[in-house]
């Protein structure tokens, strides 16, 4: 799509905004081709982006409050001071994608690909004890999780999996980009269930003192449910 069209879908689009949505058409990109094509200042509050092909966009300053934008190809796309409030994002395509100073205040950002986008001076990124205190049930120690066992990949010899309370660590993977990492990967009781529902499930223990280090629990900035941790209690197997 070239420039002149995309100025006249955002300005028949501007119009639809001003007017209530009386006059104008709302903009509908989805599936649309524009790499590279620049969005600088445009209100696109509302319009349809998903599975847009937006690689190398620039979209500074732009107004995307409400844009869906799922499975949206944004590689190297330019955001910065752009409004992404309520956002969809999910499983949009963010790598060198640059955030800076933008608002991501209650965009979904399940399940997107972040790896190097530039994060820096974001508004309204995922808190994450607000995040386990409302995913996560919680007893006096810390957050009850759930975890397979070598499900994907084998369990590290050192790992002593039994239930009596066995304390288990590994390494982990602190950026919050990557949504899957090293560390202890652990989940909520449905993610496990949808993702290994024939799979043996372990109750585990989160301890509150992990949870609330950053360098021993990670929650991604777009969580989907999954969690990673440096150490970890294992409880008992969920029957």
């Amino acid at each position: 799509m070239d420039q002149n069209k995309l100025n006249k879908i955002l300005k028949e689009h501007e119009l639809w905004l001003s007017s209530g949505r009386e006059k104008g058409k709302r903009a509908n990109f989805t599936n649309a081709f524009l790499k590279y094509a620049n969005f600088r200042n445009a209100n696109l509050t509302n319009a349809f982006l998903r599975s847009a092909f937006l690689r190398n966009a620039y979209l500074r300053n732009a107004n995307l409050i409400n844009a869906n934008l799922r499975n949206a190809n944004l590689i190297n796309a330019d955001f910065t001071n752009a409004d992404l409030t309520n956002a969809d994002l999910t499983n949009a395509y963010l790598t060198n994608a640059d955030f800076t100073n933008a608002d991501l205040t209650n965009a979904d950002l399940t399940n997107a690909y972040l790896t190097n986008a530039i994060m820096d001076n974001c508004k309204g990124l995922i808190d994450p004890i607000e995040y386990l205190d409302k995913t996560f049930k919680k007893t006096e120690l810390g957050y009850i999780v759930y975890k397979t066992f070598n499900s994907q990949f084998e369990a590290p010899q050192t790992w002593k999996i039994e239930e009596k309370s066995e304390i288990i660590e590994n390494d982990i993977e602190t950026d919050r980009r990557k949504t899957c990492g090293p560390g202890i990967n652990v989940a909520t009781k449905k993610w496990v269930l949808d993702h290994y529902p024939h799979e043996q499930m372990w109750k585990c223990l989160l301890k509150f003192e992990d949870a609330e280090n950053l360098k021993n629990t990670v929650v991604p900035y777009g969580p989907d449910g999954k969690i990673r941790c440096r150490k970890l209690t294992i409880l008992e197997k969920e029957k």
